[in-house]
């Protein structure tokens, strides 16, 4: 398996920290990648079809090329498998059972380049919402470490992947899904800086007077056919 885009931190976008965190999460399988007519117990994780995949039914692995695509699925041998770690909201209301992670874009805002010179003409400001569900335990103490193992290791990931550009904060709502879990839950969101890098064909474009005579006319009307003169009503 390769890293994504190369080895080191993502380029800029969101969805290149998102391939990012996915590769290392595949990458840090418990059980290293899938093997043939190996023994499996539940609760393992593998790499395999450049995801990660849980057990949920043990057993010796069959002789096949593993699991792949993003349903759960049985091999020859009855071993079970299913993703760890989804990506896009349609997964929040897909059925399924714990552990799972779940990865969408949130909300974004839009501020100046914050550096002069830096090539960019804008920063994006994106959140990546991580809605995380540990396995389930009888024992209360054992289902809140297993969701505290659950945050650290997305912690963990996000400050190696994007540790300059991101800010943290968990919230808890009730979780709309189906995902359907007596484990514990939570949602985290991570704050995304990203530079809007200045497209030179966009910026190459000549500007031409096409807009009205307006005071807060947008750039591009360089005033060449309009002469504007201000008028000051005065009430009597």
């Amino acid at each position: 398996m390769t890293a994504p885009h190369g080895q080191g931190p993502p380029r800029s976008t969101v969805a290149d920290a998102i391939a990012a965190i996915v590769y290392h999460y595949a990458a840090t399988a418990t059980r290293g990648a899938w093997a043939t007519s190996t023994s499996y117990a539940a609760g393992d994780t593998v790499s395999a079809d450049g995801r990660v995949y849980v057990c949920y039914a043990p057993g010796a692995s069959d002789t096949g090329s593993g699991p792949a695509g993003m349903g759960s699925q049985l091999d020859e041998n009855g071993v079970g498998w299913t993703p760890l770690v989804y990506v896009g909201e349609r997964y929040l209301r897909q059925h399924g059972a714990p552990p799972r992670i779940v990865i969408v874009p949130g909300d974004g805002t839009l501020e100046g380049p914050g550096r002069v010179g830096d090539g960019n003409v804008a920063r994006d400001v994106e959140e990546i919402r991580a809605y995380l569900w540990a396995g389930e335990a009888s024992d209360d103490i054992a289902r809140y470490a297993a969701i505290e193992a659950a945050k650290d290791a997305w912690i963990n990931i996000l400050r190696k992947v994007i540790g300059g550009r991101v800010q943290h904060r968990t919230v808890n709502p009730t979780i709309n899904a189906n995902v359907v879990s007596f484990g514990e839950d939570r949602q985290l969101v991570a704050t995304y800086s990203r530079g809007v890098p200045r497209d030179a064909a966009i910026w190459a474009v000549e500007q031409t007077p096409i807009t009205p005579p307006d005071p807060m006319r947008p750039n591009g009307d360089n005033g060449l056919s309009y002469t504007f003169t201000p008028t000051v009503e005065i009430e009597r």
